[in-house]
């Protein structure tokens, strides 16, 4: 039996996967936000959930900033998505939180 075409055959799905953002403060996630807006991402007004902070949507693909500091992305088949990712892990990786662990 051959392979079927779709998301479980390797060798026809080249996607990125999905990605998570985790202790983001808002400020950071709402600079996110408008990063995705310059590059063409339609920003959605109407949220479903009291726990999403703001969602962009970029082709197929869907960034969600929630107030608890995640921003999560559904992954998709965007040429651009990767590089994206990237910018995303450079305006995080500048702001994040520090977390402290003393007890």
């Amino acid at each position: 039996m051959a392979a079927r075409p779709g998301p479980t055959s390797s060798f026809l799905y080249r996607g990125v996967p999905t990605r998570t953002w985790r202790e983001v403060p808002k400020p950071t996630s709402l600079e996110v936000r408008n990063l995705l807006s310059k590059v063409g991402s339609g920003i959605d007004h109407d949220l479903r959930t009291d726990a999403a902070l703001w969602r962009a949507r970029f082709g197929s693909s869907v960034f969600t900033g929630y107030v608890n500091g995640t921003i999560y992305c559904t992954g998709g088949l965007e040429p651009d998505l990767q590089n994206i990712y990237l910018r995303i892990d450079e305006t995080v990786g500048r702001k994040k939180r520090r977390v402290s662990k003393r007890r």
